[in-house]
């Protein structure tokens, strides 16, 4: 009584400017909203006003947090240099 209708198996065309809109410049499958770089620097400053001014029971992992964030981007950025330089 309540089940799921089938729908027919033709897939929908896909229009170019739904794809654009699901792909962003840096090639994540996310919407472009979510990939700017000012919603980036927001959260990173808001990791940063945790570490120092949030909780105390809170602070050393959101530290530690922002230690490994800072390795992982300081390495991606070697080997984009170090790819550029080889190709």
């Amino acid at each position: 009584m309540f089940g799921c209708k089938k729908k027919a198996s033709i897939p929908a065309p896909v229009s170019s400017a739904t794809e654009a809109a699901t792909t962003s410049k840096c090639g994540c499958p996310r919407a472009a909203k979510l990939c700017t770089p000012g919603l980036c620097k927001a959260g990173m400053v808001g990791l940063t006003a945790l570490a120092t001014f949030g909780p105390k029971k809170l602070r050393p992992h959101v530290q530690n947090a922002l230690a490994v964030i800072g390795i992982l981007t300081l390495v991606r950025q070697i080997l984009r240099r170090g790819k550029g330089a080889a190709a």
